[in-house]
């Protein structure tokens, strides 16, 4: 599922994996916030948090906490 045009830009830098986990989080608190798929994409989130406290990137990174902020107000 490709949710986001990276342009041609490399994968590393844009549109990762992680991101469009993120968006789907995004788009399922948005449409049905009682669904058992939310907690696993919040787990899947969790998952690929570095021990470092972030993501691949700062691109990523950001989806994941904008979506993980929205998800909790």
């Amino acid at each position: 599922m490709d949710l986001v045009d990276a342009g041609g830009y490399d994968r590393y830098y844009f549109n990762s994996d992680v991101s469009e986990i993120a968006i789907v989080y995004m788009l399922f608190e948005e449409l049905n916030p009682i669904s058992p798929l939310i907690q696993k994409l919040v787990n899947t989130l969790m998952k690929y948090q570095k021990s470092t406290g972030y993501w691949t990137n700062t691109y990523t990174t950001s989806w994941v906490i904008e979506a993980l902020a929205k998800g909790y107000n």
